[in-house]
C-alpha cells in the first residue's frame, strides 16, 4: 500500500514555501525569495520522485512470491517410468542398459542433463564413485520422457557368471533439471543386477533382461 506521507509531506512542504513568497517579496527580501523559489521548486520535483518510488514499491507488493504450496503443487518431477539391462540390443551378444525418466509434473522441466555409467564386473566390486560429464541438456513438457543408454558387447561365459551371480551388471548415474521457478532438483540411482534373466517389457514389447535393481540407499531425488 502507498503511504500517504511518502507524498503529501513533501507537497505541503511545497505549498507552504509557495505561501510565504509573496510575504518574503513584500518586504524587498528578493533574494531569499529566489531561495524559496529554488528550495520550493526542488521540494516539488522530490515529491514527484518520492510518488514514483511509491508506485513502484506498491507494484513490487502486489507481485507476491509464489507459496511452497504453489510450488508444490507447480513444480516439474522427474523420475524413473522404465529401467533394466536388455539382453541381445541392440544386436545378438550385445546388451543395453536402459534409464528412463518422465516428468509427472504439472509444469515443465528446464535445463535436463544427465549421465549413465554401465559397468560388468564381479558382484563384489563398489565402481559407483565413478562419474561422467552430462551428455545432453533439453527440456521436458509435462508426460514426456528421455532416456539414458549404454550398450556393451557381452560373452556367453560373462551371461553364465552373471547367472550364477558371480558377475553382476551395475548400472548408475544422475538427472539434474530445474523447476518453472529456477530451482534446482535431482535424482540418483544405483542399480545391480545378476541372476537369472527374466521377462522385461519396454514399449508394449517382450524382452530378455534383468529389470533395474537398486541398492540399499541407491535412490535418491528431491
Amino acid at each position: 500500500m502507498i503511504k500517504i506521507a511518502e507524498i503529501w509531506l513533501p507537497l505541503i512542504a511545497t505549498s507552504v514555501l509557495w505561501g510565504i513568497a509573496p510575504f518574503i517579496w513584500a518586504q524587498n527580501k528578493i533574494a531569499s525569495t529566489w531561495l524559496v523559489f529554488a528550495g520550493a521548486t526542488c521540494l516539488g520535483l522530490l515529491a514527484i520522485l518520492h510518488w514514483q518510488e511509491a508506485i513502484r514499491k506498491n507494484e513490487a507488493a502486489n507481485k507476491a512470491a509464489p507459496s511452497a504450496d504453489d510450488v508444490t503443487a507447480n513444480r516439474a518431477y522427474i523420475g524413473q517410468s522404465f529401467a533394466a539391462v536388455l539382453l541381445d540390443s541392440p544386436a545378438h551378444g550385445e546388451v543395453t542398459a536402459w534409464y528412463r525418466v518422465k516428468n509427472t509434473g504439472n509444469t515443465p522441466a528446464y535445463k535436463v542433463r544427465g549421465w549413465l555409467l554401465f559397468y560388468i564386473g564381479p558382484s563384489t566390486d563398489v565402481p559407483f564413485t565413478q562419474k561422467r560429464p552430462a551428455r545432453n541438456e533439453t527440456v521436458l513438457s509435462p508426460g514426456t520422457e528421455s532416456n539414458l543408454f549404454d550398450s556393451k558387447k557381452v560373452s556367453a561365459a560373462q551371461i553364465r557368471a552373471i547367472e550364477k551371480r558371480t558377475d553382476s551388471f551395475f548400472v548408475w548415474g544422475r538427472i539434474d533439471y530445474e523447476d518453472v521457478y529456477g530451482r534446482p532438483h535431482f535424482e540418483e540411482f544405483k542399480g545391480r543386477m545378476d541372476g537369472p534373466k527374466g521377462t522385461v517389457v519396454v514399449d508394449g514389447l517382450r524382452a530378455e533382461g534383468w529389470g533395474f535393481n537398486p541398492i540399499s540407499e541407491g535412490m535418491k531425488a528431491d
